[in-house]
């Protein structure tokens, strides 16, 4: 029997597809870490432009987990 006492997981600011990822496992936003990630993309001459970008912190708790199987029997999942 192995328990966690957190998980984490940060997201890209622009990612809708991994927050809903992050909402639907029951993680809960925290902040956001502005500036937090440098990232890359080519340029029209082909070269590499780097720029900051945000991301979102989220956490899961084993507390947020209570009450969770009991919602997933009566509703069927």
């Amino acid at each position: 029997d192995q328990r966690f006492e957190r998980l984490e997981m940060r997201t890209a600011a622009g990612n809708t597809a991994a927050q809903q990822v992050a909402q639907k496992t029951g993680c809960i936003s925290e902040g956001v870490l502005r500036g937090a990630r440098i990232a890359r993309t080519r340029t029209e001459d082909g070269s590499w432009a780097e720029f900051r970008t945000d991301l979102i912190v989220w956490s899961l708790l084993p507390e947020d987990l209570e009450g969770v199987g009991e919602q997933l029997a009566e509703s069927g999942g």
